[in-house]
């Protein structure tokens, strides 16, 4: 029964907030607004407040919240009050962003009502928004038009969170808990017109930005540009470079393109000055033009000393844009030159490998002539009794035994000057399962350990007894 009756009630209760008639109210920037409950609060009333569905604020016997619930809108904090007494719902300090539809429910008496506010600002409902572009990387100051003093309070919001403020002396710059992480270290307040400078933006901070001061607020749509190919020039000399803006300049703007801490060109209310710096005569005269539409800027006949870094300032009546270039350009005698350095490498390698393979192969020639006319020379082992005879064998060990040999064998020879001749030898292999046979053997230099050869001893050529190093 009583979960029938609890049916019952909401029904009513629905009913009652979907007929209800809307009240309207209507407030200029800056000014209070107040929505009347219409009631006498007593203790068992429980009043709650929304704002576009969201709750705002609560007033439950003599306990009052307002703003603690982590949907409220935080615009709204330091700014609601509630009437202990009538449970009316008071809006300080105006914003047009306040205009929409509150809800008043009173749970005890089963009602509700309904409220539309409108907030006229105070330079006119309709006041278009300021709109800027600025490519990513770059940073972009919007100016507020207004001079600060002590007792000013300054707000910037980035849709409804609070980003940056100015109390008096105190900068506050993303102290709340909403404040996009992003924007920590690059959020920049100017303390004589709370004008903020955004730096290094990136695609994530486009979006309303929304400047607060005494009741008056001024919009600013911010759109980055992800262009970085037009941030990067790349030509040959001779070659023209066109560096183009990220917006549309309006004859009000101040546009200044420098290179380096040379002002190359100046353009303001449509008239231009280009190269009127002694620097810039030196270096770019006759060569820029200036669009006087787009405000880009155009490097005729370029050469590589125009290469670096290229600064172009917007200053408008709502923002100032601080841009940079980067300029490359490649010498064509440079890539002449490359290219010449690489053919004489090439040439110069092939050289190499035909003088090496030459030698190579002289080299094998007098091997080869070596082994034909002259027979090595091998000298004895160690000083055995010199018997008559010229008769050698080869033991089973590959040892020589010498046998029978006459003085005139180990006649003194000059290696260093003198040619030198053995005559024939014979050597003769015996064996028990076959025949003695007398072979003609003539080792070759090839045939020589590869370890006798070290590098920084001298070895004899056999033909000419020239030290070969």
């Amino acid at each position: 029964m009583r979960v029938f009756i609890w049916i019952l009630w909401s029904v009513i209760f629905i009913s009652g907030v979907s007929d209800a008639a809307a009240d309207e109210v209507s407030v200029m920037e800056g000014e209070s607004a107040t929505l009347n409950a219409g009631i006498v609060k007593t203790q068992k009333d429980r009043i709650r407040w929304y704002f576009n569905g969201s709750r705002i604020a609560e007033l439950n016997g003599d306990q009052v919240k307002i703003c603690v619930d982590d949907v409220c809108p935080d615009r709204f904090r330091g700014r609601l009050q509630l009437d202990n007494t009538s449970g009316s719902l008071i809006v300080t300090n105006t914003r047009k962003t306040d205009s929409g539809l509150y809800q008043l429910q009173i749970n005890s008496r089963r009602t509700e009502k309904k409220f539309i506010l409108s907030v006229q600002g105070a330079l006119g409902a309709d006041t278009p928004e300021s709109s800027v572009s600025v490519m990513e990387g770059d940073s972009v100051t919007l100016c507020t038009g207004v001079q600060t003093n002590q007792s000013n309070r300054i707000k910037w919001y980035f849709y409804t969170d609070r980003i940056a403020e100015i109390i008096g002396y105190q900068h506050k710059i993303c102290t709340d808990d909403t404040c996009p992480q992003r924007f920590r270290d690059r959020l920049k307040l100017d303390s004589q017109t709370g004008s903020l400078t955004i730096m290094k933006v990136s695609t994530e901070d486009s979006g309303l930005y929304t400047f607060l001061h005494r009741g008056r607020e001024k919009i600013f749509r911010v759109v980055i540009l992800a262009l970085k190919n037009l941030k990067q020039k790349s030509a040959t000399e001779g070659e023209s470079i066109t560096l183009d803006t990220p917006i549309k300049t309006t004859p009000n703007d101040v546009l200044k393109w420098y290179f380096g801490e040379i002002l190359l060109a100046e353009l303001t209310g449509g008239a231009s000055q280009i190269c009127e710096d002694a620097q810039c005569k030196d270096g770019f005269r006759d060569r820029l033009k200036v669009n006087h539409s787009s405000g880009s800027l155009t490097i005729m006949n370029s050469s590589k000393a125009d290469s670096g870094e290229y600064t172009l300032l917007i200053n408008s009546s709502s923002f100032y844009i601080n841009g940079s270039f980067t300029v490359s350009v490649a010498s064509v005698l440079g890539l002449s030159l490359s290219t010449g350095i690489g053919i004489c490498a090439g040439v110069l390698l092939v050289l190499l490998t035909v003088g090496a393979t030459a030698f190579y192969f002289t080299i094998k020639m007098v091997k080869k002539r070596s082994k034909d006319k002259v027979k090595p020379f091998t000298l004895p082992c160690d000083n055995r009794p010199r018997d008559q005879g010229k008769s050698k064998q080869v033991n089973g060990n590959g040892m020589k035994q010498i046998n029978q040999i006459d003085e005139t064998d180990f006649q003194p020879t000059n290696f260093a000057t003198e040619s030198f001749h053995v005559e024939e030898e014979t050597r003769s292999t015996t064996s028990s399962n076959q025949t003695s046979n007398n072979q003609e053997h003539i080792p070759f230099i090839d045939e020589e350990p590869e370890d006798e050869y070290k590098p920084g001893i001298p070895v004899i050529q056999p033909e000419k007894g020239v030290i070969l190093e």
